[in-house]
């Protein structure tokens, strides 16, 4: 399954490179989502730039809801998130919120600086969540 926002090629890394959306794009990302989660198959999404900090109100929302009401199936199915951030400060940034992103979405998150360690990283997490 090879979808337009959700790279799923190298299943089970799906890759979201966030920067690359344009506004609008949560209606679209929640198909694919669902359309994922729907395969009950663990997976570790790999997130290739940090989020447009332009994100529109209405796609914030979308994803929000979508996110309160799937965190039971989203947590029991998606073992990790790994964040590729090449600035050290913004990564450092990012660093201190990884336990409150931890509890809100209830499942591990890495925040590092290559997609090299990100691919390393991702494969970790499957192999302990098996």
């Amino acid at each position: 399954m090879n979808t337009s926002i959700l790279n799923t090629a190298d299943f089970p890394i799906v890759w979201f490179t966030a920067t690359a959306v344009s506004p609008g794009f949560a209606e679209q990302w929640i198909v694919e989502m669902d359309k994922l989660l729907a395969q009950q198959k663990p997976f570790v999404m790999i997130v290739s730039e940090p989020p447009k900090e332009d994100t529109s109100k209405q796609d914030k929302k979308a994803l929000a809801l979508w996110f309160k009401k799937n965190k039971i199936v989203f947590s029991g199915t998606c073992t990790g998130v790994v964040g590729i951030i090449p600035s050290p400060i913004k990564r450092k940034l990012m660093q201190l919120q990884t336990k409150a992103f931890e509890k809100a979405f209830g499942i591990k998150l890495i925040i590092i600086a290559r997609s090299n360690d990100a691919t390393r990283a991702a494969h970790a997490m499957l192999t302990h969540a098996n």
